[in-house]
């Protein structure tokens, strides 16, 4: 008993010293700052070099993108300001034979709507959740951008616009 005694003593001790109060800092300077609102803000006269203050820091400069990233849409422009609209149309319907009328390919979709003066931009096949039952539209989905003005023309041809 007396060997468990002094140990026990010890840690007792430690604990009662360790679980004590601290003493309050002498300087006040050492106190965490309150927040202060409002909180500095970057104005864009803070990024102009000609405007900008003089601080000894360096501006920040747009540098290129890596290797193999894709660039941004406004790398290509599509001529004018006219406004670009995403069509879809399912690829077929399950459970039923292919129409004759309805594309077999991604490519023939794009050339029929050629043939009918509707300019693709961009064509794509897409993969959509869809239900599993007869009369349902199949998972695959043709997707193309064309211009606005020439939606009616392509919703003659059973394409619908992508919401």
């Amino acid at each position: 008993m007396k060997r468990l005694l002094v140990p026990f003593l010890l840690l007792t001790l430690f604990a009662l010293a360790s679980c004590g109060p601290a003493t309050p800092s002498a300087n006040p300077s050492d106190e965490p700052e309150p927040d202060i609102f409002p909180r500095a803000t970057i104005t864009p006269s803070a990024l102009n070099p000609e405007t900008a203050p003089d601080t000894g820091y360096p501006l920040p400069t747009p540098s290129a993108p890596p290797s193999g990233y894709p660039a941004s849409q406004e790398a290509y422009p599509v001529g004018g300001n006219e406004a670009l609209v995403w069509l879809i149309r399912p690829v077929g319907v399950q459970c039923e034979e292919r129409n004759e009328e309805d594309p077999a390919d991604l490519q023939t979709a794009v050339s029929d709507l050629a043939a009918k003066g509707v300019t693709v931009h961009a064509a794509e096949l897409t993969q959509l959740a869809v239900c599993t039952a007869c009369g349902c539209p199949t998972s695959a989905h043709f997707r193309v951008q064309i211009n606005a003005q020439d939606l009616p023309k392509a919703e003659a041809l059973g394409w619908q616009k992508e919401e």
